[in-house]
């Protein structure tokens, strides 16, 4: 079966295999956190017949999917509502002879999320697909044969878990058909599906064939109990109401009292299966037990149990402890579900996933016994070869690196994201980066091709895109829709796909004549907003930016995302008011000097991206970069030799800050001595009212550190702000270096020493596919010992040195047809091919 990908969102019309497909649903379409369960029954004849065996799949707003009652993943990607994504599962090693289901349990938002539109079109659409011998083909639909079951024993009453993601999930195990993803179940009483339109007639929708990484999963167990308390065993400290705010249930539980168990007896932790065993429970107390998993991870919390009488449980989790609890309560945001227990076997598997390392569970009103078979965390991350590897001498950046890798492992779900708990949303400065990172750990470059396409799959007429490409929140941040065009031209530099920068270069093009409307005179931008509070925020209306028409080429409910949007500028942390990090902030008022930097960088990438389509007008962006580098001198803070962060009313600003100088130096302000002198100034400057750059605002300090050959510095910077996350037990980074209350505990975009060790101290560079040559640049006057592995499109490219006393034996592989040229501190290049080894004699103490 042949499946067409669309190669871009230029209107035009996509045949897929789902077009005609009918919608499934059942019961209204418009509410709110709407759950249902389908069931699809088949008979095979014989087995050992069936040669192949899919299904694809589409589900608004998620999906659960089972096969025979083994668990296959969830689903979809992250998507736009016109732009819908479909995954594909190979199902024939979980077919049998005779009876045979698809189980799929899907959830309707309902509401805009930080990841999600409201398409007010819920449903599911699935395609079974047999392939038998004799060139015969069975087809199963999702149609009228389909079962369904609102009866789910989720309830709708509960506030949302944070500002920009779902709700807390409220679950009655009495109400819920157990264990109903069996080929066994009866599904008899099951209601029939209400068939409705396909998704794919619906104006301006397409299908898309997902090409992102399913997820792979592995249970992790609980592997230590850290107390056990008593609690009220009648009455929780909250409501469950949806109107509430989405801090009352978090709060609640951590402020209810906690004393000493009196009666109920806890046993052991079972190691392998996270389980243990409470007798002598009574209904009056409530006990609540605190456990760890070792390590934070993102997926879902679950468990089996068995109890002699109902009872509920609250089931919380957290990436710290505040004090001796977890902290359920992060910065306004509850990480806990509700589950309401049966007499007899209960198994929670909840809808949505998050991320952690400590679990709160608190029984109340069970009577006898109650034993936990499984508890932990049904851990998920993306099904990729991570080959990519850096191991040195050095243990603490060994360490780091380890840090970083799997903080990006963790921090990838259904598409990139800023972070797996409170956001979960692909925000485009932090998310092409962290693609990149991906592709070299992996060679799989796939999340950074989907992020830039389906970024520039929705523009406003005025040329304006969605920095939070799958937001039904109304914001843009200035600087990163500017990045999004900065990272396209990397994106080709490390991949050599031209076909995807030729589609998504008129919708650059669109972007940067926004940007230039909003210049003055001399080509400074200067977009004139309100600075509100610490925020910058400003309903873009005032200045013609929101779109009253809607988004071009999709649907009404895709454009209300930006029809009256909040604007603001990022560029880091400090300053925002969004963290209580006790430190000053970037002044981002008046003509800014980093944005006008990021808008030079952004000029000159344009003109690199026509050059290598081939196409003219390079020299327009080009001139304009070079006016911007004129015009930088009059944020020149003379008393401090470093830049301020802008002009405002035609006077500087008293404000400096470590990012705007990083960018004014990618911007290639003056020669190198200047540069490195200005790396070196605010790196190391005393300066208590500087503004300091956060774990975000690493992706460019520590490249800009190499670029004027600062590397001991760079070195020493990370083994100092990275190293204090290891220091406090991270086993992912932090959002910021506070590491405090407010942070996330799992953020990618910290993760930049993954991509600065194996890049700027091994020194390999990026190969692209068309690409014949690769530049290795290894810092040896670093460390005495490296061995490093970096994946590319063409293939794994390795490095390694050690010092010995006769000089450093080096050997690497580069893939076949390419030629390694190799540049060694002090000395000349020299190239290599496939697998090679050689001696460097030591020079005066250097190679």
């Amino acid at each position: 079966m042949q499946m067409h990908s669309l190669k871009h969102a230029d209107g035009k019309t996509c045949n897929h295999e789902l077009d005609n497909i009918d919608r499934i649903w059942s019961g209204p379409v418009r509410g709110i956190a709407q759950t249902r369960l389908f069931r699809r029954t088949f008979t095979i004849r014989c087995v050992k017949d069936l040669k192949q065996a899919g299904i694809a799949l589409f589900a608004d707003s998620l999906y659960h999917l089972w096969i025979n009652g083994h668990y296959l993943g969830r689903g979809p990607s992250f998507f736009h509502p016109h732009r819908r994504p479909v995954q594909r599962y190979d199902i024939r090693p979980y077919l049998r002879t005779g009876r045979n289901v698809a189980a799929v349990l899907v959830h309707a938002h309902g509401i805009a999320l930080h990841n999600y539109v409201p398409s007010g079109c819920p449903g599911l659409v699935a395609r079974i697909d047999l392939s038998l011998t004799g060139n015969r083909t069975v087809t199963l639909p999702s149609d009228a044969s389909w079962r369904v079951n609102s009866q789910t024993g989720w309830s709708a009453d509960a506030p949302r878990r944070s500002w920009a993601i779902g709700h807390i999930e409220h679950f009655h195990a009495d109400l819920h058909p157990f264990d109903w993803q069996s080929v066994g179940y009866d599904d008899g009483g099951w209601s029939m599906v209400s068939v409705l339109p396909a998704f794919g007639k619906q104006p301006g929708g397409i299908y898309l064939d997902d090409r992102l990484p399913r997820l792979t999963y592995c249970f992790q167990p609980a592997v230590r109990r850290l107390r056990a308390c008593s609690v009220s065993g009648s009455n929780r400290p909250y409501t469950l109401d949806r109107q509430q705010p989405c801090h009352v249930i978090g709060k609640g539980l951590m402020e209810e009292s906690w004393g000493r168990v009196t009666y109920a007896r806890i046993g052991r932790l079972n190691a392998r299966t996270g389980g243990f065993r409470m007798t002598r429970m009574r209904a009056a107390e409530g006990v609540a037990v605190v456990l760890d998993l070792g390590a934070e991870y993102t997926g879902s919390v679950q468990f089996r149990m068995r109890s002699d009488t109902g009872g509920t449980i609250d089931i919380g989790w957290a990436e710290r402890m505040e004090g001796k609890r977890p902290e359920v309560l992060r910065k306004g945001n509850s990480y806990v579900d509700c589950f309401e227990a049966r007499r007899g076997v209960n198994a929670w598997f909840p809808i949505a996933f998050s991320a952690g390392r400590y679990l709160l569970l608190i029984f109340r009103g069970f009577e006898g016994t109650v034993e936990l078979t499984r508890l932990g965390m049904l851990a998920s991350e993306p099904d990729l070869d991570w080959s990519g590897r850096f191991n040195c001498s050095d243990a603490r950046l060994n360490a780091v690196w380890a840090l970083c890798e799997r903080t990006v492992r963790m921090g990838t779900q259904e598409g990139l994201m800023d972070c797996p708990t409170r956001e979960q949303a692909p925000y485009v400065g932090d998310g092409n980066p962290v693609a990149r990172w991906i592709g070299r750990l992996t060679g799989d470059y796939s999340y950074w091709k989907h992020l830039i396409r389906e970024t520039f799959a929705v523009q406003s007429p005025d040329g304006m895109i969605k920095t939070t490409t799958f937001s039904g929140l109304p914001n843009v941040l200035l600087d990163y829709a500017l990045l999004a065009v900065w990272w396209v031209d990397d994106y080709v530099q490390e991949t050599g796909d031209i076909q995807t920068l030729r589609d998504v270069l008129p919708a650059c093009r669109r972007l940067l004549r926004w940007y230039e409307r909003h210049c003055d005179d001399r080509g400074l931008f200067s977009f004139d907003w309100e600075h509100r509070g610490t925020g910058g925020v400003v309903p873009a209306s005032n200045h013609r930016h929101g779109p009253s028409t809607g988004w071009v080429r999709d649907p009404s409910s895709a454009a209300a995302t930006l029809r009256n949007p909040l604007v603001n500028v990022f560029i880091d942390h400090p300053g925002l008011g969004w963290h209580n990090a006790d430190e000053p902030g970037i002044d981002r008022r008046g003509v800014n000097s980093a944005m006008n930097a990021l808008l030079a960088m952004t000029l000159h990438a344009m003109a690199d991206m026509l050059a290598t389509c081939g196409e003219s007008g390079g020299h327009r962006y080009r001139q304009h970069a070079a006016r911007l580098g004129l015009q930088c001198r009059i944020f020149w803070n003379r008393r401090k030799q470093v830049y301020s962060d802008g002009i405002r009313k035609g006077r500087p600003l008293r404000q400096v800050s470590q990012q705007t100088n990083v960018w004014n130096v990618m911007a290639g302000v003056g020669g190198l001595e200047l540069r490195r002198g200005l790396m070196d100034r605010i790196v190391n400057s005393a300066d208590a009212t500087m503004a300091r750059c956060g774990p975000y605002f690493g992706l460019y300090v520590l490249p800009m550190l190499a670029h004027v050959d600062l590397h001991a510095t760079a070195l020493d910077y990370l083994r100092s702000r990275w190293g204090n996350m290891l220091d406090h037990g991270a086993t992912t980074t932090w959002e910021t270096f506070a590491g405090d209350h407010l942070d996330s505990y799992c953020h990618p975009w910290s993760a930049a020493p993954v991509d600065y060790l194996p890049r700027h101290v091994a020194g390999i560079g990026a190969l692209a596919a068309d690409s014949r040559q690769v530049w290795i640049r290894p810092r040896l006057d670093l460390l005495t010992s490296c061995s490093t592995r970096v994946m590319t499109v063409q293939g794994p490219i390795t490095l390694a040195w050690r010092r010995t006393p006769g000089g450093y034996r080096l050997s690497g592989l580069v893939p076949v047809g390419v030629r390694a040229r190799i540049i060694l501190p002090d000395g000349e290049p020299f190239e290599r091919k496939g697998r090679w080894q050689m001696l460097v004699p030591l020079k005066s103490g250097r190679p």
